[in-house]
């Protein structure tokens, strides 16, 4: 059986080596077969919106987080996003990529219960 994580992702175009860093992790988690959940909080939750994953710049050394973001939708990760934080960065619903479910924060707090959590 798989290892099963949840990683808590707070940035994206505000930190883009964090967010860099924090989709490279993940994809390299989906890549190894474990269960990989992304709770995008925070100014992470711009990361789910069509389009920004794009505009993060491309560093040395690093995937560009576009590419991570594919490998880890198409590897069955779970993504979910913060409604609360979705209303305070005006992130429309339409807008958000395919597959994203919208949590509170008793919703992911029940997930991580289940598995090892990573604040990224």
């Amino acid at each position: 059986m798989p290892k099963k994580y949840m990683m808590i992702i707070s940035h994206s175009t505000d930190d883009p080596h964090m967010a860099s860093i924090s989709m490279g992790l993940a994809s390299c988690l989906v890549l190894e077969g474990a269960n990989v959940a992304l709770f995008f909080m925070s100014k992470g939750s711009k990361l789910v919106q069509k389009g920004v994953a794009e505009t993060i710049l491309v560093e040395e050394n690093i995937a560009p987080t576009k590419d991570s973001l594919s490998i880890i939708i198409k590897g069955g990760a779970q993504l979910y996003v913060c409604k609360i934080d979705l209303k305070k960065f005006g992130i429309p619903e339409g807008e958000l990529l395919d597959g994203v479910q919208i949590v509170d924060l008793m919703d992911v707090s029940a997930l991580m219960l289940e598995r090892e959590t990573v604040k990224c």
